[in-house]
This record gives structure tokens, sequence and C-alpha cells, in this order.
């Protein structure tokens, strides 16, 4: 065999050899490619979920601290009412929890005992 021929093979199975490299590399490149963004679209989902929980929870604890103003405001109504007035800090205390109430999307159902409250008779605070 002529050397350019043998010279000639080498070099078709070096650029064969090589493309065959290339190709693995390139390959190699593309799964890590595609490994980031799954890791990077299970890092968004596990974000969303746990801002989606966490939505859940303020929203429960909100809800349940707009139940308990409501009931403590109510019972408050009742115990100021058989008592017959209020002193100056329980109702600046009611006032703060009918403000909170309210501004924690509280609705109008304590409006009533709270106006109540709010009109009974003051008394000095030795007499309460």
């Amino acid at each position: 065999m002529p050397p350019e021929f043998l010279l000639q093979m080498c070099l078709s199975a070096l650029s064969i050899i090589l493309t065959a490299i290339i190709g693995i590399i390139v390959k190699r490149m593309n799964d890590k490619s595609e490994e980031r963004r799954a890791d990077e679209k299970s890092r968004e989902e596990e974000t969303r979920e746990a801002e989606r929980a966490r939505r859940e929870e303020y929203s429960a604890l909100k809800d349940g601290i707009i139940a308990i103003l409501r009931d403590r405001i109510i019972q408050a109504d009742v115990h100021f009412s058989d008592r017959g007035h209020a002193t100056i800090s329980q109702k600046d205390n009611i006032q703060m929890m009918y403000d909170a109430y309210h501004r924690l999307g509280g609705n109008g159902i304590v409006t009533k005992s709270y106006r109540h409250i709010m009109e009974l008779p003051v008394a000095h605070e030795e007499h309460a």
C-alpha cells in the first residue's frame, strides 16, 4: 500500500474518532444542561409550594386572631354589661382590639358590642 493511502486512512480514522469524541462531549454538556433545567424547575416548584403553604398558614392565623378578638369583645360586652360600667383602661383595651379586628379584615359583627361597651358609664380604676 502506498504511504499516501495509509496517511489518508489514518487521517480519516482520526477524523471519525475526533467526531465521535466531540459528539460525546456535546451530548454530556446537553445532559448536564437538561439536569440543571430540571433542578431549577424542581426548585421553582418547591418555592411555589412553600409560598402557597405560607399563605395558607398566614390566612389560618389571621382568621384565628379575628375569631379570638371577636369572641373577646363579645365576652367583654357581656361582662361589662353585667357590671354596668367599664374603666378607661378597659375601654382603651377594647378599642385596640376592635381596631385590630377591623384592620385584619373582621366584619361589623362586633360593632354592636363595641358601641355598647363604649356607651357604658366609666368607673374609676379603684372601683373596677
